[in-house]
């Protein structure tokens, strides 16, 4: 079972993603959020210990960009808005227990009950 999922993190920022066994994030979307002529921010995930630059977005030229990241089950990473803009993250979660998710920069717990698919 997939379940929507989004998270706006501020320039400058970032939101800790920690995953429960049997479950998956996948990020598909990333868009520009509060930003005006010139702004730019960039998407960087931080993973066993390692940083990486995912993409650049630019108002007016690369708003918003899809990919496909994927976040397996029982990891622990971190995506950082680097630059002055938002960035929204969008995508899914799947899996198959109960499902407990927190956002611990932006205090937000997130719980959700998903059922297994046969």
């Amino acid at each position: 079972m997939q379940t929507y999922w989004a998270e706006t993190v501020k320039g400058g920022e970032s939101t800790e993603v920690k995953l429960p066994e049997n479950c998956q994030l996948e990020v598909t979307h990333l868009a520009l959020t509060d930003s005006k002529e010139g702004d730019r921010c960039s998407l960087e995930l931080e993973y066993d210990g390692e940083r990486f630059r995912l993409a650049t977005l630019i108002h007016g030229v690369i708003p918003q960009y899809g990919l496909h990241l994927t976040l397996d089950e029982g990891s622990e990473s971190k995506l950082f808005a680097v630059g002055i803009s938002a960035i929204t993250f969008s995508g899914q979660l799947t899996g198959h227990t109960a499902l407990w998710v927190w956002f611990a920069d932006a205090e937000i717990v997130v719980a959700i009950t998903t059922k297994a698919v046969m």
